[in-house]
């Protein structure tokens, strides 16, 4: 039995990522931790500085209280939402019959979503591909950055299928490992699976045939596909595009996430760009 933890800050990316929680977790045997963050009132400033901004108690409280009704609101969404998906599934002859539990907490998403789901197996969020998506990044890039465990971004324009190829991003990298290895009991209900890597690897780091004989020990068959130097990001989308790929396994920010933010880097591209479904770790 694993358990996911599946954010909600939002209707639209709540309602998506739920949803998708719900069709993963009833086929690998899941059971749901679905979080709101409730945003911290700002504190009281009982000194002087020029850039800081004092509220009266008056207006912290008027935000605790919209911040309450917030979470109101979404836990209500949240339980409909639960009872639809608990509805279909239960007319799906043998699937799992998912448990999923409301969690709500105090503090800030941005530094708290990630101290949550280093209790679970993985995260699942979602990406719309609208504005949700900016407002809720910073929160989602933490999760991923101080979990200490894989996530798996899904985009809601896309249905998720193991009836498709599976795509393993390979550089070598310490992040990329704990990816592979961490997503072994999805790789093995795809159809197949292909490694991926570009240009030559450094001799120092595990081979693709080193992933290829690690794979073998699980009874995952696997190809291995090596195509020439280029944009790391274009030549994974590109690929996993003409492929027809239902998921990328990667490692994320294999630089320093300051790096990657001045650069675009590969986990930043695929993240905002792609409709492809991401298991990541870093």
């Amino acid at each position: 039995m694993q358990k996911l933890c599946v954010p909600f800050m939002s209707e639209a990316l709540g309602e998506a990522g739920l949803r998708s929680a719900f069709d993963l977790a009833s086929i690998i045997g899941a059971d749901l931790e679905v979080c709101h963050m409730r945003h911290t009132a700002v504190t009281p400033i009982a000194y002087h500085m020029e850039t800081a901004i004092a509220y009266s108690d008056q207006t912290l409280h008027r935000l605790e209280e919209a911040n309450k009704q917030r979470a109101e609101e979404l836990k209500s969404l949240f339980e409909r939402l639960r009872e639809e998906c608990l509805q279909s599934l239960s007319a799906k002859a043998g699937s799992h019959q998912v448990s999923a539990v409301w969690k709500e907490c105090v503090g800030r998403p941005d530094l708290e979503f990630g101290r949550l789901a280093r209790t679970s197996d993985f995260s699942l969020v979602a990406r719309t591909g609208t504005k949700d998506d900016d407002s809720d990044r910073s929160y989602t890039e933490s999760l991923l950055m101080t979990s200490g465990q894989p996530m798996f971004s899904v985009s809601a324009r896309t249905p998720f299928s193991f009836d498709e190829t599976a795509l393993i991003a390979w550089n070598g990298s310490v992040e990329a490992s704990r990816a592979l290895v961490r997503s072994v009991p999805l790789l093995g209900r795809f159809k197949n699976v292909m490694i991926l890597t570009i240009g030559g690897l450094p001799e120092n780091v595990p081979s693709p045939e080193d992933v290829s004989r690690y794979l073998d020990t699980y009874g995952i068959a696997s190809e291995h596909k090596l195509v020439g130097k280029g944009s790391a990001e274009k030549t994974i989308e590109d690929y996993a595009g003409d492929e027809g790929c239902g998921l990328i396994v990667m490692g994320a920010y294999s630089h320093s996430r300051l790096q990657e933010f001045v650069l675009g880097g590969v986990t930043r591209h695929l993240l905002q760009d792609t409709d492809i479904p991401l298991f990541m770790a870093h």
